[in-house]
């Protein structure tokens, strides 16, 4: 294993007591249904140099994308694949910005900035994922010993 945390970020401890208390089935398979990003966002290049990037999982939001070859893979392989990043879309509206296409200092652009100071955002939601072969080789560790020590 080369990352670890726990899957759900602050929801972990709920549904472990879930499993506790036997009100969840643990070896229900989840329901990654309507998980898959609103927008594609990459891949980049970084995202294939596992040095590159060691404290979040880029393709974290694809691996519920029913076309997601490598999570059929690593499923295939008995290893639970979740989402850790979860992105969105949403609309604001505030009044610094209606103030500013009033005074003429903003204009409406109709997609991003639409009249009436509506702004078409997109949001991601991110857990930390650790890759510690990476951590371990950016701070001249003996991966063993990190391993060890985030255990002890």
């Amino acid at each position: 294993r080369n990352a670890i945390g726990t899957h759900n970020g602050p929801y972990a401890v709920y549904r472990a007591v879930g499993i506790a208390k036997q009100i969840i089935d643990p070896s229900r398979p989840l329901d990654l249904q309507s998980t898959e990003p609103v927008v594609t966002i990459g891949p980049y290049p970084s995202w294939y140099n596992a040095d590159a990037i060691v404290a979040l999982d880029p393709w974290g939001a694809m691996v519920s994308a029913p076309d997601s070859a490598l999570s059929a893979a690593a499923r295939a392989r008995g290893v639970s694949v979740q989402p850790s990043i979860a992105i969105s879309r949403f609309e604001a509206r505030m009044p610094e910005i209606v103030e500013a296409l009033r005074e003429g200092r903003l204009s409406a652009d109709g997609a991003i900035l639409r009249e009436g100071g509506v702004v078409s955002c997109i949001k991601a939601s991110i857990e930390p994922v650790w890759h510690l072969p990476g951590i371990a080789r950016r701070f001249t560790l003996d991966e063993e010993a990190l391993r060890r020590k985030l255990f002890e």
